[in-house]
């Protein structure tokens, strides 16, 4: 799949203070995703790490929902990754299915335009 890490700022005051791309960070979170793929379940979607001024921390880590990218990624985005992250059909969501059927499909109608040149 495609990753971007981003990085966002609050002031004291919870106003939003800037964004930034974090490159460096992208390639830690791929591997993190490697590490934490389980058979059957599958890896994660989506992660979202807060570091409070104080120290606290809060992770978490999506397997089920939709991450609502935007842009949204391309159907075919959702099928390599469950074909690099195999997940069992009950550890599929619904959303999910949606998606990688149209991948699926949209690869046998490019393939099918292919055969007819």
């Amino acid at each position: 799949m495609s990753y971007e890490v981003a990085v966002s700022a609050q002031g004291a005051d919870g106003r939003f203070v800037g964004e930034m791309r974090q490159l460096a960070l992208t390639d830690q979170f791929q591997t993190l995703r490697d590490e934490m793929y389980e058979p059957d379940k599958g890896a994660w979607l989506s992660a979202r790490f807060i570091l409070r001024r104080t120290g606290d921390s809060e992770v978490s880590f999506n397997y089920d929902e939709d991450p609502n990218w935007t842009p949204e990624l391309h159907p075919m985005m959702f099928v390599r990754d469950l074909e690099a992250y195999p997940r069992a059909d009950g550890h599929i969501p619904p959303w999910l299915r949606r998606l990688v059927d149209q991948g699926y499909e949209l690869e046998r109608q490019h393939e099918a335009a292919q055969d007819d040149q």
